[in-house]
């Protein structure tokens, strides 16, 4: 197992940062502070690219993981996450009402 430490050096313009494993996306650029035995990737550097892979990493029972934001290009947050846009009420609208 590898053992956390400091993050590593990525260049002078990336830096790691940490996240839940429940804030885990398609397309962060994740960094698995374990070792290579410790899971089923081919490497323990990679973007993420399915769901299957984030339900494998948080069943590998990180309590946070390291990810680089320069390489990563996340989905963008679920529909759900968003407010939804007012509604118009019926009455303001037709004839005569309301929108012009």
């Amino acid at each position: 197992m590898r053992v956390p430490g400091p993050v590593p050096d990525l260049g002078p313009s990336m830096q790691a940062h940490f996240v839940d494993p429940k804030q885990l996306r398609v397309g962060m650029y994740v960094d698995l502070d374990v070792g290579w035995m410790s899971h089923p990737f081919p490497t323990g550097s990679f973007k993420i690219s399915s769901d299957k892979q984030i339900e494998t990493i948080r069943g590998l029972g990180l309590k946070q993981v390291r990810y680089v934001p320069e390489k990563s290009d996340p989905a963008p947050e679920p529909a759900a996450a968003m407010p939804a846009p007012p509604a118009v009420p019926v009455a303001l609208v037709g004839p005569g009402r309301g929108l012009h």
